[in-house]
């Protein structure tokens, strides 16, 4: 997990700096780069680099930390931004660019924990891969790029945004295994995944690139339910 730091004052990045030490000791793979303005940070972009996690400033000198989200924003669409402020009156405009969370200065140790946990949860469930098999092989796939599963003449097809594949298995046996991830039955032959939902209509669900999925009057309370939970999980 790669967290860039961007603030233009050092004793602000060094806190965040030291609130991360123990969680690097624990897990190598988190690494650390601080940028002291937006146009450091943006310049990284440009070089090719990229990060999972923003710590960002709102107020900066000359190109402020909201104007620098939405220019990386334009190409990055997955990093998770944390502002990080002295004024709450920013608050609104900053929650434009998709942002996960607000840290009041001066941050609390414990107020960074919990949102830095809650911040790796969401990088991992964006980023967990599952192994599927097929009758010749197999094939990995992203779980978060998965729209819908449906069964059909005892085949298993899992369609992601570019591909559908043919793949075996059994609904309840996926049913079970992308729970965690936010995958809800709303027929016995369709397994969806709550972030592509964009209509819950009388019986039928339409998903957000259109396509129209059956849903039972057996599943329709289990799925409204399992919405409101994804929803109100993300809003936290």
């Amino acid at each position: 997990m790669k967290i860039a730091i961007c603030d233009d004052e050092k004793i602000f990045r060094d806190r965040i700096a030291e609130f991360l030490q123990p969680y690097q000791a624990k897990d190598p793979e988190i690494t650390t780069s601080e940028f002291c303005c937006g146009e450091d940070l943006l310049a990284a972009y440009e070089a090719g680099e990229s990060f999972d996690l923003i710590y960002l400033d709102i107020q900066m000198k000359d190109i402020d930390g909201v104007e620098t989200a939405q220019k990386i924003r334009k190409t990055d669409q997955k990093a998770i931004f944390i502002f990080i402020t002295s004024y709450v009156r920013f608050i609104s405009e900053a929650c434009r660019v998709g942002t996960f969370q607000f840290l009041l200065k001066p941050v609390a140790k414990e107020d960074f924990g919990i949102d830095f946990e809650r911040a790796v949860r969401s990088y991992k469930l964006n980023h967990e891969k599952r192994l599927f098999r097929q009758k010749d092989g197999s094939c990995i796939i992203n779980i978060s790029e998965i729209i819908y599963i449906e069964i059909y003449k005892k085949h298993l097809f899992v369609n992601t945004e570019k591909e559908k594949y043919d793949c075996i298995g059994t609904m309840a046996e996926e049913e079970k295994k992308l729970k965690m991830y936010h995958f809800a039955a709303c027929h016995k032959s369709y397994l969806i995944n709550l972030k592509f939902v964009k209509i819950i209509g009388i019986d039928n669900i339409e998903l957000t690139n259109g396509k129209k999925i059956p849903l039972s009057k057996n599943c329709k309370s289990g799925v409204k339910s399992a919405l409101n939970d994804y929803i109100l999980e993300c809003s936290v």
